[in-house]
């Protein structure tokens, strides 16, 4: 979904191209928020959306969170009119949003799953199949895409993605961690206590509870087979915000609250400015703000040197970041080899093809080959191999 999105803004050009659509996306989900949100006030629902970390990084990032987050919300927004209304255009509503979270992100579908098993009374009614039938239909083209690619991301996530993985306890303290500050930085902890204490009485406030329940549960549970990111559980706390608001728990209730809630707007404004501006004197390829890199500025600038200092070079890279990266602000395609790396597109591009056995400049990120150091802007080492063609890279890497 998010490359459909970036092409949308293609015609634009350039960076903002890319995330034009991530933008346009961002405030319709907005609007959907604080419709959402009836009946807290507008203004509080619209400050804890800017809020959400994820939210707020989809306003500018072109990651395939931001239509998983939009997609959410979208679909809790038919969701809700479907359980008010029971109408078959509100259910048609509901399988186009389920259908956008799919294309989104796997991780739609324990949105999806959960609501259903939160209104089980669903598949006793004729509605609810037809829906969930047009709902397939809609995924078809993915879906022949999986079985036309051997089920290839589907095993991937199954079973390779943990394969190599080691679990230790650090990653459990750090998850929980993460998620007390995800509803809203330092409103995080407030919002978690508000949630435990505030119970549902509608079904689409038991639906909301149950899908961040399950959502955090899920991932939680799986740290003990395979590596998880803070961000997965993203559209859990979209929900939780939806849900306390609808009950008019909001952080423009009480003193303490907004305090908490004014100054990680502070802090997240500081974030954006020393993330997304170039500020002068200021060493961005190295700044680090709450544990983040800055990886948004010298690429341009960074692929323009490279170019100009070796222009006999046919590249490749082995990080699928690099790669995209170079071939963006080059204009030439570079393939990534993915050596000791795990799979992603470009293993089915097989853009790698032409190079077989032609010499090549190799930008490898796991130190395998001997060759020139480098440090791409934000300060990862690379290693610049030269006088190699791809088949031999692959002969000589590191069992």
């Amino acid at each position: 979904m998010v490359a459909w999105w970036i092409i949308l803004g293609s015609w634009v050009g350039g960076e903002l191209g890319v995330r034009l659509a991530s933008l346009i996306f961002w405030t319709l989900g907005g609007w959907l928020f604080v419709h959402l949100a009836q009946p807290a006030p507008a203004t509080a629902a619209v400050l804890w959306y800017a809020l959400l970390p994820l939210s707020s990084f989809s306003s500018f990032l072109a990651l395939p969170d931001a239509p998983l987050c939009f997609f959410t919300l979208a679909f809790l927004y038919a969701l809700e009119r479907y359980l008010r209304e029971n109408t078959l255009l509100s259910g048609a509503a509901v399988a186009v949003a389920a259908a956008g979270l799919l294309y989104s992100k796997y991780h739609g579908l324990l949105i999806i799953g959960t609501a259903v098993l939160a209104n089980l009374q669903w598949v006793r009614t004729r509605r609810f199949w037809a829906c969930a039938l047009f709902g397939l239909v809609l995924l078809i083209p993915h879906l022949y895409w999986q079985w036309s690619h051997g089920w290839v991301s589907v095993t991937y996530h199954i079973v390779e993605r943990g394969r190599d993985y080691e679990f230790d306890w650090f990653r459990v303290v750090k998850f929980i961690g993460t998620q007390l500050v995800l509803p809203g930085l330092l409103l995080g902890p407030w919002a978690w206590t508000q949630f435990a204490k505030t119970p549902a009485t509608t079904p689409f406030e038991r639906t909301l509870k149950a899908i961040v329940l399950v959502t955090v549960g899920f991932f939680f549970l799986s740290i003990f087979r395979t590596k998880v990111h803070w961000n997965w559980t993203s559209a859990a706390y979209l929900a939780l915000a939806v849900f306390l608001l609808r009950r008019n728990v909001h952080p423009l209730m009480g003193k303490v609250p907004a305090t908490l809630m004014a100054i990680s707007l502070v802090l997240l404004i500081i974030f954006r400015v020393f993330s997304v501006l170039p500020i002068s004197g200021l060493p961005i390829s190295g700044l680090k703000v709450a544990g983040f890199k800055a990886k948004t500025h010298g690429w341009k600038v960074w692929t323009e040197s490279l170019m100009k200092d070796y222009p006999e070079c046919r590249w490749t890279a082995n990080s699928y970041s690099v790669a995209s990266k170079l071939s963006f602000y080059s204009g030439v395609t570079v393939p990534s080899l993915n050596i000791r790396s795990r799979p992603n597109q470009f293993d089915l591009w097989e853009l790698e093809q032409p190079y077989l056995e032609q010499e090549v400049c190799h930008l490898d990120d796991q130190q395998l080959f001997p060759g020139v150091a480098l440090l791409t802007p934000e300060g990862r080492p690379l290693t610049l191999v030269k006088g190699s063609s791809v088949g031999t890279l692959r002969k000589m890497k590191t069992p």
